[in-house]
């Protein structure tokens, strides 16, 4: 499984999402612990810029991710540059109907995204209380000098009591230069207007 990476101490059991930036799978530690383990490979780039800016994204979040109860936890991050990847090891996401109870690879992360698909529209009381949580994540996130880039509901997860947690930090960015020209960055419905039209 894993199609030839090796992350030591985990298998990887299903690809669970894949994105422009990587794959996110889940993966079984020795200790039979649930994690989601996200693969950046070099060959998914052009060139060494934009992904080393991902590895630099993660770099500087991992520092700080388990100092708020709305950002995903980052446990690990590995570098295989002899097989030209990195990755990290995060906290799994609940699944849609299991929550932490997972038994097997029939997984499928509990987002926004999917809480939306299910039962749109979502009640006002709990939309602002959804919002307060995100503002009062990123707020941390921005006062310890990180801008995210990349918010949608993909990257929102809800745990069992429904809370939110932010997820997939790799395009964040350092908020000094996070509005450079130097490339337009995240997901063009999600992005400010300034930044989509280069305001």
């Amino acid at each position: 499984m894993g199609k030839g990476f090796h992350i030591p101490e985990y298998e990887l059991v299903i690809e669970i999402a894949r994105g422009s930036y990587g794959q996110v799978w889940l993966a079984r530690g020795v200790l039979g612990t649930w994690r989601a383990i996200k693969i950046v490979q070099r060959a998914l780039f052009e060139d060494a810029r934009p992904y080393q800016r991902e590895f630099n994204g993660i770099r500087h979040y991992e520092a700080i991710s388990r100092g708020h109860d709305g950002l995903i936890d980052v446990l690990h991050v590995g570098r295989n540059e002899d097989e030209g990847y990195f990755y990290y090891v995060m906290e799994l996401a609940d699944d849609q109907v299991v929550g932490q109870d997972i038994r097997s690879a029939d997984y499928s992360s509990r987002t926004l995204q999917s809480e939306l698909s299910a039962r749109a529209p979502l009640p006002a009381e709990e939309c602002a209380t959804l919002g307060a949580q995100l503002a009062d994540a990123l707020d941390y996130l921005h006062g310890h000098g990180l801008v995210h880039r990349d918010i949608k509901p993909h990257n929102i997860l809800i745990d069992g009591n429904g809370n939110a947690k932010v997820s997939d930090f790799g395009l964040s960015k350092t908020a000094d230069n996070a509005l450079s020209a130097e490339v337009l960055t995240g997901t063009p419905l999600y992005m400010a207007p300034e930044q989509f039209y280069g305001e």
